[in-house]
């Protein structure tokens, strides 16, 4: 399955499980079809490695980032360090990130944010990121889910 289907499932069980907390998940749209594109984008603000969506809690200011990435998917070291920066960027600003392949992982995570249980979506996130870190340490220039 491509991460753009898991991205829409996952969007649309969030849909019809949390409706009363619509806008609180936003797509964050990295993709660009030219360099100049690209630079405009930068320009207005984008940011290489940007999580693919942003969770926002009910009820506090902390946001939550979140990479899907698709079962058996490769990706270029440095597209997925690009990505680790980031996610050390919603970290250290106090918020969470997860990278997974895994749609069972994207639920648990999300309704942890969702009920504000903080430590068990920093656990789900911390288990993936630590494989992640394993795959890196393989020197690897591509990382495979």
């Amino acid at each position: 399955m491509k991460e753009k289907k898991i991205q829409y499932l996952f969007v649309t069980w969030y849909g019809q499980k949390y409706p009363q907390y619509y806008g609180h998940l936003i797509e964050i749209n990295n993709d660009a079809e030219t360099f100049q594109k690209i630079q405009h984008r930068r320009a207005m603000g984008m940011i290489p490695g940007a999580s693919d969506l942003l969770l926002i809690a009910p009820g506090f200011a902390r946001v939550a980032g979140i990479e899907i990435k698709a079962p058996g998917s490769k990706h270029a070291r440095k597209h997925i360090e690009r990505q680790m920066f980031f996610g050390k960027v919603v970290n250290r600003a106090g918020g969470v990130y997860l990278i997974t392949a895994k749609i069972d992982v994207l639920k648990k995570f999300a309704d942890a944010i969702m009920d504000n249980d903080w430590q068990t979506a920093r656990a789900l996130a911390g288990a993936e990121w630590d494989e992640i870190l394993e795959k890196l340490k393989t020197g690897k220039k591509e990382i495979k889910f």
